[in-house]
């Protein structure tokens, strides 16, 4: 005869690998969550920096344009 204990034994047992799996997956979902986010976050930051730089230059080249007429 098996008691209860040894039931609760074999079924922890036997669950271990993989409940060890599914925290080993959700530890590297998250990890690749974040890094997905942070992968947005620079290129909306780069975005952002690619945007002041072309408006720079246009305001460049409108100021050099009517000083070249001013002249």
């Amino acid at each position: 005869m098996i008691g209860a204990t040894s039931v609760s034994n074999m079924f922890n047992i036997g669950l271990a690998p993989t409940l060890s799996m599914s925290m080993v997956d959700m530890g590297l979902a998250t990890s690749i969550s974040l890094q997905m986010a942070n992968a947005v976050t620079a290129q909306k930051n780069a975005q952002a920096i690619e945007n002041t730089a072309t408006t720079q230059v246009c305001n460049l080249i409108i100021s050099a344009g009517f000083a070249g007429a001013a002249s």
